[in-house]
């Protein structure tokens, strides 16, 4: 199966250290991307989601890659 995640940060109070911007560094950030989801049986599913960052303010701009796993017992 494949289908598109999306995300969205955005920090709503100030950081308590040293301001680096003097707006107390409320960092922000969107995200979207793929994941494939495959299901080797009933018990057994494996995810793996690619987000590419943007809109992104007061904090690193990147990637991310997660590789996600489900096991019933």
């Amino acid at each position: 199966m494949r289908t598109t995640s999306a995300r969205c940060m955005r920090r709503s109070t100030s950081e308590t250290a040293v301001a680096v911007n003097g707006d107390g560094n409320r960092g922000r950030a969107s995200a979207i991307g793929p994941y494939f989801t495959y299901v080797f049986s009933k018990k057994f599913t494996l995810s793996v989601k690619v987000q590419s960052e943007f809109n992104v303010r007061n904090r690193p701009e990147g990637t991310r890659l997660w590789l996600q796993t489900r096991i019933d017992l």
